[in-house]
């Protein structure tokens, strides 16, 4: 309690008040105290809200720091944004603005006024108080706060932010406060009046109408209300002229006034509500409304005259599950743009003249239970550009008048079961750049109308079990630069696959795909390929080192691939090589031809199951999918001796490597690499010696210094390899960052010359129960050398090396 002691002495009695502008600043009474011993204090008194049962504060401080928190908060200070749990982008990031620690009662603006920090904010160019979201802030509190002298506190506050779990027990009474205080002021208000306690009584529509009589400059309002069987929302929300931002979240409310019309300028509009059965006839009086969004309301009919919102731009309506069909007026809407229908789970069909919305260009259609089919027009609308449908399970047909479409870009069908086939007027969509098709279990094959005059360039499958080939045509599409067949049952691709010309990513998930066609590497434009859990595929195309843009190569799970083809290494663009679960026991020696290569990851990254349509199991890694059978063990068993080579490696990642014995001698040569990573190999015994020379790529002259070797042959190699102009030995990866040594329980030692590393600042070495630290069998640097840097600032060693 002796800074307590401390910190108390030293509060000032008051706050003094800003200086003019043309007197020269006041000192800051508080400069004097750090801010270390302000937050230790606000710590003691935040930890309670109201301080009786504090154990680390007396009755008797506690009263004593709270007196001297009350007079300093009686100098009228220029607040303007007072802010609790305040929603993200709501407020903006403006310079003055700072989040502070969360706290509650009336202690947040104690620490705000007293504190240094705080104190420059609020008399900043741009003052404001914020404090961020507490779980229980006393309404009462903050009450007493803003009725107390003088009444010109809070004159000029604009902004309030009183987020849902940050007020607690708020009653009619602080209502009244909060209107008379600051109402006249506020511009943006987030009021929650829902609370979580049933002993407190909901706020009568009394007391909120005299909110909304008070508050006439409000230019965004975010309500949460409960009221009571019976109670009817205030209709003095007419005199909210300046509004063009609602939220409402409204409970037990069944019904809205017909005053709501008077929101002349009203432009964004969102009601949550589980009891609203209706929307008010002025409704269709918004005339400047331009977003509409509706959940959760109970409601089987939206207003007749709804194509009187000519100003309407987006709709959604979700988990409005009784709305059973849309008016015909909605047709009218001449600026909608946006129309997204989500879990309406009784909407069994769309207006069929649908076609006369001009502007509309992106619908998105979702867990529509009872649709069972799209109306004819869908395909007539002039603007339409995004078109997405997921999850309506009776759906059994699309519109061949999509063939007509001379907008439509993007096609996206997920979920519907019940859809055994796609139309040949998809394939004849003249506009369609991006096709997307997921979890349609009954899709046997793609409509052969694809052609030479599809504009196609991204064409995904995801878990499309039932698809068995691809059409001949789709190898006619030159403008594709995408393709994924992820989950499909594809045994073979066409012989003339080779013909995407502008093929720049393909990603193939086929278990049952023995091999890649002839024609493969005449793909020359292809940049990205990934081959995921193709069992059995046992050889790449002869043709493969024809892949002469290729830069990333994925093999996840291949139990049949034993070998990389021939000609491998002349691969001059490959940059990124990944191998997990393979059946190869060897890399081939050419390796370390691979000239661009900076990323090799080898080894078993674990599970990779993914969620199907049923909801199963997801993958715990980034790459989502469904793989079983091969066990997942990598059989490696040594790397080759010219990995050394790869001068621009910049990391290497050794993973679940069963087999490795031994890492290559000449580690120290990768001068690119930064970072080294070595995890679950329980047979490796050793590490290579960091000041050893790579064999075949320096001078002949030059031989590998075993590890442990002692100083004195050390300082001989060094000689030598400094006459023969070899890099010295005092500079092993010169780039390297990161070293991790994870769960090799057979490795006895680190490598010689580890602290010669200029770069290294993490080293990580948990689970590796015979090794030894650098200092009991690491090579001293030769006295010739410059000494060695610090150990580096990171050392993680598991529980055997403590």
């Amino acid at each position: 309690m002796a800074h307590l002691a401390r910190a108390k002495a030293e509060l000032p009695p008051r706050i003094p008040p800003a200086p003019a502008p043309d007197q020269p600043p006041t000192p800051d009474p508080t400069s004097r105290l750090s801010d270390a011993l302000f937050g230790k204090v606000f710590r003691l008194v935040a930890s309670n809200g109201s301080g009786v049962d504090n154990p680390d504060l007396s009755p008797s401080d506690e009263a004593a720091l709270q007196d001297k928190i009350e007079r300093a908060l009686r100098e009228p200070l220029p607040f303007k944004d007072i802010g609790f749990s305040m929603p993200e982008g709501v407020v903006p990031n403006e310079a003055g603005k700072y989040w502070g620690s969360s706290a509650s009662s009336l202690f947040p603006f104690a620490h705000a006024l007293v504190c240094k920090r705080w104190l420059r904010v609020a008399r900043s160019a741009h003052p404001a108080i914020l404090v961020p979201e507490s779980r229980f802030f006393s309404a009462s509190a903050l009450a007493a706060l803003l009725s107390s002298p003088p009444s010109s506190r809070f004159s000029n506050l604009r902004h309030l932010h009183l987020g849902e779990s940050a007020l607690d027990a708020a009653d009619s009474r602080f209502v009244r406060v909060l209107s008379t205080a600051c109402g006249a002021s506020l511009t943006h208000l987030t009021l929650h009046l829902a609370s979580r306690r049933p002993s407190v009584p909901p706020v009568s529509p009394g007391d909120l109408g005299m909110l909304f009589c008070c508050c006439r400059q409000l230019v965004s309002l975010d309500l949460s209300w409960r009221a009571e069987p019976g109670w009817k929302f205030p209709p003095s929300i007419r005199c909210l002229h300046q509004l063009t931002a609602l939220r409402l979240n409204l409970l037990d409310v069944t019904g809205l006034p017909e005053a709501f019309g008077s929101l002349s300028r009203l432009k964004r509009l969102q009601i949550v509500s589980g009891s609203l059965q209706a929307l008010p006839s002025s409704f269709s009086l918004l005339s400047s409304l331009e977003s509409l969004s509706l959940a959760d309301c109970p409601m089987k009919h939206l207003p007749d005259a709804f194509g009187q919102l000519q100003n309407l731009k987006s709709i959604r309506i979700w988990f409005v599950s009784e709305l059973e069909e849309l008016p015909g007026s909605i047709c009218e809407l001449s600026s909608l743009s946006e129309l997204s229908l989500e879990y309406c789970r009784d909407l069994a069909r769309l207006p069929a003249n649908i076609h006369q919305l001009g502007s509309l260009c992106k619908v998105l259609l979702e867990k529509l239970d009872a649709l069972v089919a799209l109306p004819d027009s869908l395909g007539l609308l002039p603007a339409l550009q995004d078109l997405h449908v997921y999850d309506c399970q009776l759906l059994m047909l699309l519109p061949d008048t999509l063939s007509h479409s001379q907008t439509l870009r993007r096609l996206t069908i997920r979920m519907c079961r019940s859809l055994g086939a796609l139309p040949d007027a998809v394939g004849q969509i003249s506009t369609l750049q991006y096709l997307y098709l997921e979890y349609l279990g009954d899709l046997t094959s793609l409509p052969s109308s694809f052609g030479y005059s599809s504009p196609l360039q991204e064409l995904t499958t995801h878990y499309c079990h039932g698809l068995l080939e691809l059409p001949q045509s789709v190898c006619a599409m030159e403008s594709l630069t995408s393709l994924v067949l992820d989950g499909a049952a594809v045994t073979a691709l066409p012989e003339a696959f080779g013909q995407l010309s502008s093929l720049a990513r393909l990603e193939l998930f086929c278990e049952g795909l023995p091999a890649l066609p002839g024609s493969f590497g005449r793909l020359k434009r292809l940049r990205e390929l990934k081959l995921i859990a193709c069992h059995e595929l046992a050889t790449l195309s002869a043709s493969f080192s024809c892949l002469s843009s290729l830069e990333t190569l994925v093999v996840y799970g291949g139990p049949s691939l034993t070998g990389l083809p021939p000609g491998f290494e002349r691969l001059p663009q490959l940059s990124r090589l990944e191998l997990y679960n393979c059946a190869m026991d060897h890399l081939p020696q050419e390796l370390g031809q691979l000239i661009s290569l900076r990323v090799l990851k080898i080894g078993d990254k674990g599970s990779y199951e993914s969620v199907d349509a049923d909801g199963q199991v997801v993958s715990p890694g980034n790459i989502g999918y469904v793989y079983r059978g091969h066990d997942g063990r990598c059989t490696l068993r040594d790397l080759p001796a010219s990995i050394v080579c790869l001068t621009r490696l910049e990391k290497l990642s050794l993973r679940r490597c069963d087999e490795l014995r031994r890492l290559p001698e000449g580690m120290g040569n990768l001068a690119s690499l930064r970072v080294l990573k070595v995890q679950y190999c329980p047979q490796l015994r050793c590490f290579p010696s960091l000041l050893s020379a790579p064999p075949n790529c320096s001078s002949a002259t030059h031989h590998p210094l075993p590890a442990g070797a002692s100083a004195a042959a050390a300082a001989a190699a060094a000689a030598t390899w400094s006459a023969s102009g070899a890099p010295p030995c005092s500079s092993p990866l010169p780039l390297l960052q990161k070293l991790i040594l994870q769960e090799c329980p057979q490795l006895e030692c680190l490598p010689a010359g580890l602290y010669l590393l200029p770069k290294l600042d993490c080293l990580i070495v948990r689970e590796c129960k015979e090794i030894k630290l650098p200092y009991q069998s690491s090579v001293i640097p030769p006295s010739s050398l410059s000494p060695p840097p610090p150990p580096p600032p990171l050392l993680c060693l598991g529980p055997s090396q403590l």
